[in-house]
């Protein structure tokens, strides 16, 4: 699983790294392990203090997702 934590333009980047940490706390209990976390504001043209977790299925290959 990847969790992909955007910010709405207006949220502060300590507050999204708080959220996504907390992610797999809550999916705590369950079968489902985050591989890769995912940061920072995509959807930046609302300047809404918000966020969006989203949690996304990934195949065997997570070094896809890498950026670097």
């Amino acid at each position: 699983m990847i969790v992909l934590g955007t910010g709405f333009g207006d949220t502060p980047t300590p507050g999204l790294y708080g959220m996504v940490y907390a992610a797999p706390k809550v999916m705590h209990g369950t079968d489902v392990t985050p591989v890769r976390h995912l940061t920072g504001s995509c959807v930046t043209a609302l300047e809404l203090a918000n966020c969006s977790i989203t949690v996304t299925a990934v195949d065997a290959r997570p070094a896809c997702w890498r950026a670097d």
